[in-house]
């Protein structure tokens, strides 16, 4: 299970990283208040951790913009 966690952690990791900017740039198209930016963003990738199903997320990109 701890070698799962880790795979999981770093997966996510990478997920954040790649999608971060471009859920930034394009939530700034719709608003230039910092903290409601913060929150989606937030909101969105702890949605995507707190699927217990995630090998069913075909599209990573789609899911967080949803």
């Amino acid at each position: 299970m701890k070698d799962f966690n880790k795979f999981r952690e770093a997966w996510f990791r990478g997920v954040y990283q790649k999608y971060f900017p471009e859920l930034n740039f394009y939530l700034r198209t719709f608003t230039v208040n910092e903290t409601d930016i913060q929150d989606i963003i937030q909101d969105s990738f702890l949605k995507l951790l707190e699927n217990d199903r995630l090998e069913s997320v075909a599209n990573i990109r789609a899911y967080l913009y949803s």
